[in-house]
């Protein structure tokens, strides 16, 4: 896989050299650095960091270091390895704090960088990547988008970033029985079912929801009437739902966007940031600031959404864990 080939060649032999080299027995000890701790609940950063360790592992030495949770001071477990890989740039500032050499930082996105106020930048470390992030070996993003705004915004050399698309566990995210699905929610008949999740900040843009014309499910951290939700019920959220909607203004991959296609069900999303190169041609790509254009996106969906879901999971076929590990 792409992160592993990056791993084992010290981040500096071609991608193709490394990954022969480590398939043939060399020895490389990567130290994988989670922010999470290991008692968190799984969600999208912390599957991030178990799929790597699962795919890498089968190639290379592997070891995790966990949080304690306790900010700086919990760092303070985490030990460098030939090659040592941040797997979240929120403290990629340890690459300089801790001298650590051969690191790699996956840089999921920086969109906090452009809407957080500098006291809360401050606040959550944020502040610390405008100066220690730019000296890891090399950068991990998620997305083109990412690619492109990491380079401009931190003044990063082109040539140091290589964009690995993430990927889903359909194991847990696959095509389920519609109608059995709507029962589980007490779904009426007839009525068309609307799907959105999001983490509640500003970019989220789930203000837009509400100007739209259906019954419309939000969840997230903190909101909606089903409260917290295992990923098996999100799947049948999914599976049950006419489609998914992502207004967000920003985002740096758009993990519920590939999750929805991958259980069949339509998607419209904004035509922003990373967003276009998730869905391509798996669904529909609205303006975020426009409800008139979202109601039409709709429309355009429910009319055939046989059609929809068949081109979305098309799409999801381009996207997996294997490939990204």
């Amino acid at each position: 896989g792409r992160v592993q080939s990056f791993l084992v060649s010290n981040s500096r032999r071609s991608a193709n050299a490394s990954c022969t080299k480590a398939q043939g027995g060399v020895d490389v000890n990567v130290s994988q650095w989670n922010l999470m701790k290991e008692s968190d609940i799984v969600t999208g950063l912390k599957r991030y960091d178990n799929k790597i360790y699962e795919e890498c592992s089968k190639l290379t030495a592997v070891k995790r270091f966990f949080s304690a949770g306790n900010k700086l001071k919990t760092f303070s477990n985490y030990h460098s390895g030939d090659v040592t890989h941040i797997t979240t740039h929120q403290i990629g500032f340890l690459k300089v704090f801790k001298n650590v050499p051969n690191c790699v930082i996956t840089v999921h996105d920086i969109t906090p960088h452009h809407w957080y106020s500098k006291r809360r930048q401050l606040r959550e470390y944020w502040i610390l990547n405008e100066f220690f992030l730019k000296y890891a070996d090399h950068f991990i993003t998620d997305s083109d988008y990412t690619k492109t705004d990491l380079a401009e915004c931190f003044h990063v050399s082109d040539d140091k970033i290589t964009t690995v698309y993430l990927g889903v566990d359909r194991n847990i995210f696959h095509p389920m029985d519609r109608e059995k699905c709507r029962k589980m929610f007490d779904m009426e008949d007839g009525e068309i079912y609307l799907f959105s999740i999001s983490s509640g900040e500003p970019w989220k843009n789930t203000e837009l929801l509400k100007e739209l014309p259906y019954n419309i499910i939000d969840i997230g951290y903190g909101r909606g009437k089903f409260g917290y939700m295992t990923d098996e019920q999100v799947t049948a959220l999914y599976c049950a739902s006419d489609a998914f909607l992502c207004p967000s203004k920003a985002e740096g991959f758009g993990l519920p966007v590939l999750e929805a296609m991958t259980c069949g069900t339509p998607v419209i999303a904004s035509d922003v940031t990373s967003l276009p190169e998730v869905v391509g041609d798996g669904g529909v790509l609205v303006n975020p600031d426009d409800p008139a254009e979202w109601k039409d996106g709709i429309e355009k969906v429910l009319s055939n959404r046989e059609k929809w879901s068949r081109k979305a999971l098309n799409q999801y076929e381009k996207f997996s864990w294997e490939k990204c590990g």
